[in-house]
């Protein structure tokens, strides 16, 4: 995986141990714990375990977006190689204050430009929940496709894909 991006707005940066207060809010913030579920990050230490695990995770790479003036982390993008996924996983998340700001959208397009200039012809998907109509939109905006719908622990769930 690459180290770092940079847009017109934004440094991605891979996710550090430094993180950790941002980590804590982004993972308790409403739309993650609607959307993404809760983790279970209740103090600092909780956040700096995660960290680690997914720094130790070689199917899980995370990159923080931040803005590149101020360096203030506004969100992250991840790519995860699940093993219930025939695919690997694209994801993100921002902090609510920053959202419809098209933050996001311009560090999962940056992210997805370079996942696809490493291996052109891989397929990418992602997973959302149906009522998550902003991410919906973002997958759509970056072209990527509805492929279909699955049930995790009762739980429907929609998969895009970045191949027609």
């Amino acid at each position: 995986m690459f180290g770092t991006l940079q847009t017109q707005r934004l440094l991605l940066r891979p996710l550090a141990l430094k993180d950790a207060a941002f980590i804590f809010t982004l993972l308790n913030s409403t739309s993650w714990i609607q959307f993404i579920g809760d983790r279970g990050i209740q103090t600092m230490a909780d956040a700096e375990r995660y960290i680690h695990e997914k720094q130790n995770d070689p199917h899980y790479h995370c990159h923080v977006f931040e803005n590149l003036q101020t360096q203030q982390p506004l969100g992250i993008v991840t790519f995860i190689l699940r093993s219930d996924q025939s695919h690997p996983d694209i994801g993100y998340a921002i902090l609510p204050q920053f959202q419809k700001q098209q933050y996001t959208y311009e560090a999962v397009n940056a992210y997805l430009t370079a996942l696809q200039k490493e291996e052109p012809c891989r397929e990418i998907i992602a997973i959302t929940r149906p009522e998550n109509t902003a991410s919906i939109n973002l997958l759509k905006k970056i072209h990527m496709r509805p492929k279909d719908e699955y049930w995790e622990a009762g739980v429907r769930f929609l998969r895009f894909s970045s191949k027609s």
